[in-house]
């Protein structure tokens, strides 16, 4: 969160929020990281990248099933409606969604 959004959520002001942060930090009690999600790779995605001309892998936890036919949940319409938001292409790996500690291994 951003100082201005912590302030409205306990009521203060922005400057007041910015001395309380900088004298926490002077006192050692936060720190302060940036971590950018879209910079990293996670081991999966340089695993399934290796070996190929793919520039980029993107890996998510797609499960789907059938629960409501009123709304697009069927697993292969998560993975293309997921795909024209990204403007990627869909791949679609068929595996099951609990499996055995052997094959987390393998990944």
């Amino acid at each position: 969160m951003g100082q201005e959004a912590i302030a409205r959520s306990i009521g203060l002001s922005r400057p007041y929020v910015s001395r309380l942060l900088t004298e926490a930090k002077e006192m050692g009690i936060i720190q302060f990281r940036i971590i950018d999600p879209l910079k990293g790779e996670s081991d999966l995605e340089r695993k399934l990248r290796a070996g190929t001309n793919l520039e980029k892998v993107v890996a998510a936890q797609l499960c789907g099933g059938i629960s409501n036919l009123e709304h697009n949940i069927y697993c292969f319409e998560i993975v293309r409606n997921f795909a024209r938001a990204w403007e990627a292409k869909p791949y679609l790996l068929t595996c099951p969604a609990v499996v055995s500690s052997r094959l987390k291994e393998a990944f």
